[in-house]
């Protein structure tokens, strides 16, 4: 039951947007049989069946009738109507030898399973009461049934039904009965008027926004060289803010910059430019960009330097290169990017010393003045730093060592390549060196075995006064056994008159 309470309910629900059948009148054609409602009761309705005993339509009475239909709901309508046909049999029980008039009057309530509006056909089942009149005489029956209604473009409708007409009175005979029939409304459905469409939302026009590039250039306010590598802000007192950096020629395009006030500035190794201004007419005026000059006060040189390797001279990235000011003993460490190139702030009238760092690397150690420059004509200090790769087995010749002639003492002033090597040293602690002592083939052989093996001693020695550990050093002399060059020549026996540093290893 519960089932069927659910079935009605969705049937209801699905049925409720449609709309009810207006008053309408119908003519229908109909049978009579109440030869098969006796074989039922005389037997069962399995034995009509099973034997074929139902009547066909020539058996039955035929006749036609009149009906009023109107809805009440968008699933249930109510007709009433009467029927006129002739037949011998009746009503009453018995049996008489002459055809009678036979009418019947009733109303049924009918149950549609689908709003007739949504759905081009419906069952539906119906139920009422009727009143007969034949032979002289009157009664009630219930009829039961069911049917198809078809509607016919919401205009009229056709419908065909068959009921079990139930007789109140024990001794009167049932009847089965069919009709086909076609309706027609009797009013037309008011057409709901459909509302005119909103109008259309005020145009609003857009106010497009005003858009410019700013296209500002940094110069060095001393010589008026472009300034690279500048960072260049603009903002508005509300913060929005535009930025970049400027190219090799000093010049950034800030694009689309939408028009208000800015504040314009730069900044360059920790140096502020000259503030500007940028306008909001400036937005205005003609022209694709708005156009600025800052100017960048720094009283110092720019060092622009390159690590390369010394024999082939391609660039050497990620070297720590260390600048000492010598005068004002200060020191400045930068790295080398990607193509082996560094920048370092220089002061005025001072002396410097530039070296690199890498492991497995050997660096020259390079001597920078800014004594005799002038700044107001002068930016940039040009600097290549070589460096070499220092693997075990490799020989470095050290070209600025100076000895008294004929003898083993140093001239620690004018040798600076042993600041070099103390260097190596100091940025490689675990790298072990042989210090190799040469001469030219003037003098005996054990007189020029002795002072090279002397010289090399020296070396060693100083070596070791700067803080390294002597069992990371060898001294060896070699005398004149391994010319490097001629020894007919003053250059060449000058060249052969060298100390070596070979690399032995971690």
């Amino acid at each position: 039951m519960k089932k069927i309470l659910i079935l009605l309910f969705v049937i209801l629900s699905f049925s409720a947007i449609g709309q009810k059948k207006l008053p309408s009148v119908a003519l229908h054609y109909s049978f009579t049989d109440f030869q098969t409602a006796m074989k039922i009761k005389a037997s069962s309705l399995g034995s009509v069946l099973k034997n074929g005993q139902w009547s066909n339509f020539p058996m039955m009475d035929a006749g036609y009738g009149v009906s009023y239909w109107q809805g009440l709901h968008k699933n249930f309508d109510i007709n009433a109507g009467i029927n006129y046909t002739k037949s011998i049999y009746t009503f009453p029980a018995g049996t008489y030898t002459a055809t009678q008039k036979l009418f019947t009057f009733e109303a049924n309530g009918i149950f549609k399973f689908l709003a007739e509006n949504k759905a081009a056909v419906t069952p539906y089942i119906s139920a009422g009461a009727g009143l007969y009149s034949n032979a002289g005489k009157t009664g009630f029956y219930a009829p039961l049934g069911l049917g198809l209604h078809a509607n016919l473009w919401d205009e009229a409708f056709v419908f065909t039904s068959a009921q079990y007409r139930l007789s109140f009175n024990k001794n009167d005979n049932k009847a089965f009965f069919y009709q086909i029939g076609v309706g027609t409304n009797l009013l037309r459905r008011k057409e709901k008027p459909i509302p005119p469409p909103p109008p259309p939302p005020p145009v609003v026009e857009e106010v497009k926004p005003v858009l410019k590039d700013v296209a500002i250039w940094v110069k060095d306010e001393a010589t008026n060289l472009p300034l690279p590598d500048v960072e260049v802000t603009i903002k508005t007192a509300d913060g929005k803010t535009y930025s970049g950096k400027s190219d090799e020629d000093g010049k950034l395009v800030l694009s689309n910059v939408s028009k208000d006030e800015y504040a314009v500035e730069g900044k360059l190794n920790g140096i502020i430019t000259e503030s500007k201004k940028i306008e909001p007419a400036m937005f205005d005026a003609a022209g694709n960009a708005i156009n600025l000059i800052l100017l960048h006060n720094d009283p110092r040189f720019t060092l622009s330097g390159k690590a390369v390797d010394k024999k082939g001279g391609n660039p050497v990235a990620d070297v720590e290169v260390s600048v000492t000011n010598n005068t004002k003993t200060s020191l400045q460490q930068v790295n080398t990017n990607n193509d082996g190139q560094f920048k370092v702030q220089l002061d005025a009238a001072s002396d410097f010393s530039v070296s690199g760092k890498k492991a497995g690397y050997f660096s020259n150690i390079e001597q920078v003045s800014t004594k005799e420059l002038n700044r107001s004509t002068t930016l940039y200090v040009k600097l290549e730093l070589e460096i070499q790769p220092a693997k075990a087995g490799q020989k470095f010749v050290l070209n600025n060592i100076f000895f008294e002639t004929n003898k083993a003492t140093l001239n620690t002033v004018a040798s600076t390549d042993l600041d070099r090597l103390v260097k190596y040293l100091q940025d490689n602690p675990s790298a072990r060196v042989e210090i190799q002592g040469h001469t030219d083939s003037r003098g005996s052989v054990a007189l020029n075995n002795r002072l090279s093996k002397n010289r090399a001693m020296s070396v060693m020695n100083y070596l070791i006064g700067k803080g390294i550990a002597a069992n990371r050093l060898v001294a060896n002399g070699y005398g004149s056994s391994q010319p490097a060059d001629t020894n007919n020549t003053p250059e060449g026996r000058a060249n052969n008159r060298r100390v070596e540093v070979k690399i032995l290893g971690e």
